[in-house]
């Protein structure tokens, strides 16, 4: 738990991940896609979760082990936080195909 506190605190992404994820939760419930597809929404938003803990875990190390800029250093952080972007466009890209054509049947 020491974790996630820290990243609340400290880490203005999962603050931002945990608004979005606050929004699209209910929104997900709300549109009654079943149990499997609303499981695995929901499962992509728990990956997001963690993949950014493990980027916050990365980028804390990093600075510790490496205050001043170096290539290796550099190029950790960024792969670290390709990872989370590459893991939360799977979830909107997932989210769109699950509930776009709810959406759109409704509207």
């Amino acid at each position: 738990m020491q974790g996630i506190g820290a990243a609340w605190k400290h880490e203005s992404a999962f603050r931002q991940e945990a608004i979005v994820a606050a929004i699209f939760i209910p929104i997900t419930l709300w549109l009654h896609l079943g149990l499997l597809k609303t499981t695995i929404i929901f499962a992509l938003m728990l990956l997001v979760f963690c993949i950014e803990l493990i980027n916050s875990a990365i980028e804390a190390i990093v600075d510790l082990a490496s205050p001043e800029k170096h290539e290796l250093a550099g190029r950790a952080k960024d792969c670290a936080s390709a990872a989370v972007f590459i893991s939360s466009m799977m979830l909107c890209g997932v989210w769109l195909a699950f509930a776009g054509p709810v959406i759109f049947a409704k509207v």
